[in-house]
């Protein structure tokens, strides 16, 4: 059995071998692209969410500062009902005493 050696055939095929090892070049490189962007995705997340925590947290301690004043200004309000409520009996108590006078006059 004789080998025959075609030039132009083997030329043809280290062709293709060289595309599809670009190919593959370029498929490599893309995913180490795409997984760099993953990462730089993942970190720039984590950082958001961290950022997020702490608004959070901001907030959570902006709400109990909020709930707290309103609760002192309820109180407040209802300190200022019952004295209202005092003042206007003793004003009432004052203005029968001073009608009681002046009928005893």
């Amino acid at each position: 059995m004789r080998f025959h050696f075609n030039k132009r055939k083997a030329e043809g095929i280290m062709e293709q071998l060289e595309i599809q090892s670009q190919r593959l070049g370029r498929n490599t490189e893309e995913k180490e692209r795409l997984l760099q962007n993953v990462k730089d995705g993942w970190k720039l997340l984590n950082q958001q969410l961290k950022e997020l925590a702490v608004c959070q947290e901001e907030e959570s301690s902006m709400l109990e500062e909020y709930d707290r004043r309103t609760m002192e200004m309820l109180d407040q309000i209802a300190d200022l009902w019952q004295y209202e409520r005092y003042a206007k009996r003793e004003y009432e108590k004052c203005e029968e005493r001073i009608l009681d006078m002046i009928a005893d006059i």
